[in-house]
């Protein structure tokens, strides 16, 4: 019961009209052909049973096509250890400054807002009184989009009004300006894509590799009250959320080796590049630039 729940759910917009209506229609079109080639009723039967015979094949792999995305579906999307991931790393925050690359309509899906949510509660509460946030646009064209209200434009202008209703300062960064920054970084596993395309997600990293190297340009840098600092690298592959705290460890500091320092060099050119002494500068203010009112005032 519960499998067919999720399908009807799945596929109740889908099935009139992406599955009946064109099988219906291709069915009808093709007794037409029948009739026009062999006018007698028989011919017309025969030959539009035989032609209505092909479209299984098209019933089949709409099937297995419904049956992969009950299976991701119905694969939890936010684990509860994420929460208490969440909770533990801000719990005693002074500040936070964070990254996304993830595309601006995917900002308002369920559980991103989730995670938002954790984010900015600790900002209503008084806990974290800093926060900055800044978008990565992997392609011009979708920095474009997010000034046209019928495409990205109904995302950008809720964002950005978000942020500064919760006194979050919202800054952009195009491409050819994070080419730039990263050309002075080795950068590993999701980040390498930013350089090259075609990589994808890097198996078999050494350790010695991944010291040193930014693996993910979503990430946010936290500073805790103890002036620990804390990477949490943000992943968002389809619905599915995955965070890992990144922080250095004691036998780590003893050699000389940091994995966090690396994302406080890449903040401080971000930072510099994107901000003015009190608020976002005007080349990169992306309330101003998606046509929103207004922006928050950053920390010092």
């Amino acid at each position: 019961m519960r499998i067919y729940k999720i399908f009807m759910k799945l596929m109740s917009k889908h099935l009139k009209f992406h599955l009946a209506l064109p099988l219906g229609v291709g069915i009808v079109v093709e007794a037409l052909i029948a009739w026009r080639q062999h006018p007698s009723a028989n011919s017309v039967s025969s030959l539009a049973l035989a032609g209505a015979g092909s479209y299984v094949a098209i019933f089949l792999t709409f099937l297995f096509s419904a049956g992969y995305l009950i299976q991701k579906e119905a694969k939890p999307p936010w684990d509860n250890i994420l929460t208490e991931t969440l909770d533990e790393v801000l719990s005693d925050a002074t500040s936070v400054f964070a990254t996304c690359t993830i595309p601006l309509e995917e900002w308002f899906h369920p559980y991103t807002q989730q995670y938002l949510s954790y984010i900015v509660k600790y900002k209503v509460t008084g806990k974290v009184p800093r926060q900055e946030r800044v978008l990565l646009f992997r392609r011009d064209k979708d920095l474009v989009k997010a000034r046209e209200q019928y495409l990205d434009g109904q995302y950008a202008k809720p964002l950005a009004d978000i942020h500064r209703n919760y006194g979050i300062p919202l800054g952009f960064l195009r491409r050819k300006e994070i080419d730039e920054i990263l050309e002075t970084f080795q950068l590993v596993g999701q980040a390498a894509a930013w350089k090259n395309h075609k990589v994808r997600n890097q198996d078999g990293i050494s350790e010695q590799q991944s010291d040193g190297a930014i693996s993910t340009l979503d990430f946010a840098l936290v500073t805790r009250d103890n002036n620990r600092v804390i990477v949490i690298t943000f992943d968002k592959t389809g619905d599915t959320i995955k965070l890992v705290p990144i922080e250095d460890q004691p036998e780590e500091q003893a050699k000389g080796q940091s994995r966090v320092r690396p994302y406080q060099i890449l903040q401080d050119k971000i930072v510099k590049k994107v901000f003015n002494d009190s608020k976002v500068n005007p080349q990169h203010n992306f309330a101003a630039f998606s046509g929103a009112c207004g922006s928050a005032t950053r920390f010092k």
